[in-house]
Formats: C-alpha cells, structure tokens, sequence
C-alpha cells in the first residue's frame, strides 16, 4: 500500500464523524459518497486470491498483472476484469450467479447501512469472456446498465455518476440519460473546464458534466476564487480537494457564496446550453447560453478571458424575436444584483453590449421574459 489508510475502519465510522461537521450546524453536513471500481479487482485482494476463475479469462487477468507497477493512479486501484457470470451456481436454480447483483447488494448496503447517497463508477471495460462461464461483451455491458437502472428506480435522491476521463462506455448519451459524469481529470484551468461545456454544448448538458472545480492554487491566487468559480457554474461542479487542507478559511468562505449561489440556481444554470463566441481555449471572449427553449429563459455567462477588449457585443441564439426579456446581471461573489436593462428578442439576437472591465473576468446575466 502507497499510502497509510486514512479511515482505517472496514465500517466508515471515521469517515462518518468528518462528515457529520458541526453538530451545531446542520448546514455543515456532508453525505457519504463512494468512487468505486465495481466490475473490477486488484490482483492482491482476497477475493482474487481465493477464486482466481472469478476474472474475466484471459482478458481480465492479463489487465490485472500492470496493478502491481509503481505508478499510482489506475494501478493502485486494480484493472482486473471479473467475469460477471463467475460467482458459481445457483444452489437451487443452477443458473449462473450474477456479479452484478452481489455488487447490488453491497451499493444497496452503503445506502441504506452507511448514508452513501453519490457513487462514482470508474475504470468500466465490456469485454468477451471465457473460462468459468462465458459472457458476451454486450450482455457484460447491458448487466451493468441494468443494475444501475434498478439503483436509480429504487434511490431517486442517490447519485449514480460515470467516470468518463478513461472510459467513454457510456457516454455521451447513456451517461446523460442516468447521470452526470466525472469528465475532466487532473488540474484543469479555467479555459479548459470552459471548453468542455463549449465544445459538447448543446447535446450534453452541463449537470452531466463533472468538472474539478477550483483545483489550482496559482489560479485561485492569480485570477481569484471569484473567476474561478465563475467558469464552473454551467457543469456539475465537483470538487477534488482536501476541503480541509487545500483552500484558507477565506477562500472557503468565498467559494461558500459560489456553491450556495449554484444550488439556487442550477436548474437553469446547468441545463442544456448554446455555445456563443470563439472556443475558450483561444483564451479570448467567450461565452455560454443556458437555455430553456419552451420557456424562453436562461442565462447569458460571459467571460472576458485574456480578451484586450472591454466592451463585447454578444448575439443570443433560440431567443423569440416577438417577446421582451428582463435581464439581471448577478454578483454571487458578493451576493448582489444589478437591473441590467428590459431587451425585444429582436436586440438579444442582434446582440447587447456586455462590459468585463478586467482580465479574467465574467459577467452573469438572468434572461426571463418580462
């Protein structure tokens, strides 16, 4: 083991007392959630140890033997593939027994023993296998969607998220249909986490979209909590840091008036969205519309980026030419509002002026008809 455990007990007791917070503020709690490699083994566990024709032969055990390299990540997790039909007979049936329902079980546990209420799948690979019971890769694929699927039926208010970042399984549309997914790995700057929304907008969703929110230090010391966080509120923001280490008191302050800001507003935040202006990478002006297009409602997200202008005019699309809209420009940073003026949709669509007086910065704006 690369690293000494953390919460050392096989119950989450530990894990469960840094959740609970403040006990005088209900508010500071946090729910249990679980990144896990379900269809997966490492090669030293004990269940591998005891049933070896559990893998998926000879697919799975040649995916295991790189578990043992030095190279973290992938590595420490275990890329073994466990064949799903492989836990035996049934003793009164003899039809297979399915992995997918033992791993059922134990989610089913987590929920309703420990609290777990956010589940991230990783490392999901859909092979052939052979040995103790061959499976065809599609039914490996379509016994994991299905468990899934009776997850989400019985726990409505439980998170099932896919890992992305190695995979691609089940995404774009799978994974939208269930879930968001974690789909930005490592650090990623503020222009990357914006093109992700940009590039997939307007077929994927921004909920769908995990992003590692606020990961780097020189960004958040350079450009600012509040630009940072400005670029995250079209995604599901994640976050990947050590909340009690990784961030001051200060900016964990300012980042609270963010995600409070996020929970208000995420149903029209994070929702399907028209990519306006030139890709962020470019690292000029940019923009995102979320968009409700039977309600004709939504935001205009602006950001300045390294941009030299200070005044950009900004065309809006799906806007209705024949009604008034109501703009509000929102300072979440620090919790205001500003009337930023009553536009036809004739004028959304020609484009209205937005001004971003300094580098990096955004300007947030709430269309609703007037």
């Amino acid at each position: 083991m690369r690293f000494a455990p953390r919460f050392p007990d096989d119950e989450f007791r530990a894990v469960r007392e840094v959740l609970a917070g403040d006990p005088e503020d209900p508010s500071d709690d946090m729910a249990l959630g679980l990144w896990m490699t379900p269809m997966e083994f490492h090669p030293s566990s004990a269940a591998y140890q005891r049933s070896p024709m559990w893998g998926c032969a000879p697919v799975g055990h040649a995916t295991a033997a790189p578990s043992f390299a030095d190279g973290g990540g992938s590595f420490d997790a275990g890329i073994g593939v466990w064949n799903p039909r492989a836990l035996g007979l049934h003793p009164d049936s003899g039809e297979p027994l399915r992995l997918s329902r033992y791993i059922e079980d134990r989610i089913r546990r987590a929920i309703d023993v420990y609290g777990a209420r956010y589940f991230k799948f990783d490392f999901l690979a859909w092979v052939d296998c052979a040995g103790i019971e061959p499976v065809d890769m599609y039914d490996y694929h379509d016994e994991f969607v299905a468990m899934v699927d009776r997850l989400q039926a019985t726990y409505p208010n439980v998170t099932f998220s896919i890992d992305e970042t190695n995979d691609y399984r089940l995404f774009p549309f799978e994974s939208v249909a269930r879930g968001p997914s974690w789909f930005q790995n490592g650090k990623p700057r503020t222009e990357q986490l914006l093109h992700n929304v940009w590039n997939l907008a307007p077929f994927v969703p921004g909920w769908s979209l995990g992003q590692h929110a606020a990961s780097g230090d020189a960004e958040r010391r350079d450009k600012g909590v509040d630009a940072v966080m400005a670029v995250t509120l079209p995604s599901h923001i994640t976050f990947w840091n050590a909340i009690d280490a990784a961030v001051t008191p200060a900016e964990r302050a300012r980042i609270r008036r963010w995600t409070d800001f996020y929970k208000q507003h995420r149903n029209t935040l994070a929702q399907f969205t028209l990519p306006l202006l030139g890709d962020p990478l470019e690292k000029g002006w940019t923009a995102l519309q979320p968009w409700n297009l039977d309600e004709q409602q939504g935001w205009l997200l602006a950001y300045s980026q390294e941009g030299p202008a200070e005044t950009m005019r900004i065309p809006l699309r799906a806007v209705d030419a024949s009604s008034t809209f109501r703009l509000t420009r929102h300072y979440p940073g620090i919790g205001s509002t500003f009337d930023f003026g009553t536009f036809t949709g004739e004028q959304l669509r020609a484009g209205i002026p937005v001004r971003i007086a300094n580098p990096y910065g955004f300007a947030l704006i709430r269309i609703e008809r007037a």
